[in-house]
């Protein structure tokens, strides 16, 4: 059976580098599973480089696609990414505690937690045990340069 595999692309239109590197993660995961891709509020055209299957799903709220995300899979594994491209730590705190539950969520009923290509723009000593936390919990993690 099939993957659900929750992949998140929102990123900067007019940053080609956002959606090159969020490409080449969606191909290669788009083989294990129907895409459930929350893309944000970005534009027609930035989505059109992540084509959806009649199955897929896209979602333009977090809070929906997070909501999906927690659903029981049914017998089928949850794939959950993280977004890759380049993070200000700076979210409010409740949004970070609503990715951590989810995640939390996805890997307590079996499922799997992908952090790659991701890069941290600044590096906020006051975020970084969160930002260990949410990675603790994921199976795979990779950054996309030694800075980050």
């Amino acid at each position: 059976m099939l993957a659900r595999v929750f992949f998140d692309v929102h990123g900067q239109d007019d940053n080609l580098g956002d959606s090159v590197l969020s490409r080449a993660f969606f191909e290669r995961l788009r083989p294990f599973g129907d895409i459930y891709l929350f893309g944000g509020a970005n534009s027609s055209g930035y989505l059109a480089s992540f084509p959806l299957r009649d199955r897929d799903q896209l979602f333009t709220s977090r809070e929906a696609w997070m909501a999906a995300c927690r659903r029981p899979a049914r017998g089928r594994t949850t794939v959950m990414t993280m977004n890759s491209g380049e993070s200000f730590m700076s979210m409010p705190r409740r949004s970070f505690g609503a990715r951590w539950m989810t995640t939390m969520a996805v890997r307590l009923g079996g499922g799997v937690a992908i952090h790659c290509g991701h890069g941290l723009r600044e590096q906020v000593a006051t975020w970084r045990p969160a930002m260990n936390l949410m990675l603790s919990i994921c199976q795979v993690v990779s950054w996309r340069d030694p800075v980050s």
